[in-house]
């Protein structure tokens, strides 16, 4: 062998060892895990149109949520259109890959209007969704219509002396004959009346209905009233249905005056702290007048014993606690209403004074 060719296979064969001694590449690094994507919502339908015609049940409808993410998804109910809806949210976070219902449970007003629309907001913890609007839309036909078409009755204020009188048609446009009785406390007087068959109300026709006529008694309590009108409707062959509308009325008497005459809170979030100042004043007024505190519904709510400030007239304060868990459950409602009861010297029954809280934003 030439010594140029040993020399060229030498070289080769240093070359090959060389190759063979070092990795013919760098090491191949792991791909790093997938970030986390959080909690996501997915909803197919925040909407859900129904049409009813028996405003005497309760209906109800779910809202399906998929939290399309890789860790837990919180929901939380922060306002609502209606009290007449309570909205039911999952007891738990739900988790990855999993659904959860929201459900919408309605119980119709009497008088709900043909087109009725209720909705709830709800936060959540998913960043892309912060907050989540959901939708009932309904045609309403009603079976059984009142007139007027109010969600209450209000006498507003009776004077001494005076009777209060409301007038109020129970009808069907459908129905050609239906049976109804009407109960409340005594401090109401109801009478009741049929309609004759095509009475002109609200420029429709009715088929068949009642006018019902109630009058305050003297059963009534001075100050605020609230009670319950119940209406029992039968129609052949179906289960009997029931109303149940709620009556205000406020009594002057010549005894005693309450100011205010109802407790008003107005803060946008019912857990802040709050107070109200209420005045006693009698009339006629002596060393013997007392005012007690009988008890304050909702149980939250407080009340400061009442305080003689001058002859005839008492102070005390309704307070709304800061931060309260029972209070917390009014939010959503945007609405609370209580009372607090008082035994004042010469009232022959506990005196109510209505208390509500409804943040002015409403």
């Amino acid at each position: 062998m030439t010594r140029q060719r040993w020399t060229v296979t030498l070289l080769a064969a240093w070359t090959l060892a060389g190759c063979q001694d070092s990795p013919t590449s760098a090491p191949q690094s792991k791909a790093p895990p997938p970030a986390p994507r959080g909690p996501v919502v997915e909803i197919k339908d925040k909407e859900i149109r129904t049409a009813i015609e028996d405003t005497a049940k309760t209906y109800h409808y779910p809202f399906a949520i998929t939290n399309a993410g890789d860790q837990p998804l919180e929901l939380k109910l922060t306002k609502k259109s209606c009290w007449c809806t309570e909205v039911e949210m999952p007891k738990e976070p739900i988790a990855p890959g999993k659904v959860g219902n929201v459900i919408f449970h309605w119980s119709p007003m009497p008088a709900t209007p043909p087109t009725y629309t209720s909705t709830a907001e709800i936060q959540t913890n998913d960043p892309k969704t912060p907050q989540l609007r959901l939708q009932l839309q309904a045609s309403v036909n009603a079976l059984i219509r009142l007139s007027p078409p109010l969600p209450y009755l209000d006498f507003l204020t009776v004077r001494p002396g005076q009777t209060g009188e409301m007038a109020l048609k129970v009808f069907s446009t459908r129905l050609p004959d239906f049976e109804l009785t009407a109960s409340a406390s005594p401090a109401l007087a109801i009478t009741t009346e049929k309609l004759a068959e095509g009475a002109s109300i609200e420029e429709v026709r009715a088929s068949s209905g009642y006018q019902l006529v109630l009058k305050t008694t003297d059963q009534l309590p001075p100050n605020y009233f609230r009670d319950d009108l119940v209406l029992t409707v039968k129609v052949p062959n179906q289960e009997p249905r029931k109303f149940t509308i709620p009556v205000y009325a406020m009594r002057e008497n010549g005894a005693f005056s309450i100011l205010p005459t109802q407790v008003e809170f107005h803060k946008p979030h019912i857990t802040e702290a709050d107070s109200k100042k209420v005045l006693v004043k009698f009339l006629t007024p002596s060393d013997q007048d007392k005012v007690e505190v009988v008890t304050v519904e909702p149980a939250f709510l407080k009340a400061t014993p009442p305080a003689r400030t001058a002859t005839g007239e008492w102070r005390f304060e309704i307070q709304l606690p800061r931060n309260h868990p029972e209070a917390a459950k009014y939010q959503p409602d945007q609405f609370m209403e209580g009372r607090v009861l008082l035994k004042i010297s010469g009232a022959p029954a506990d005196v109510p004074v209505r208390i509500k809280w409804e943040p002015e934003s409403k």
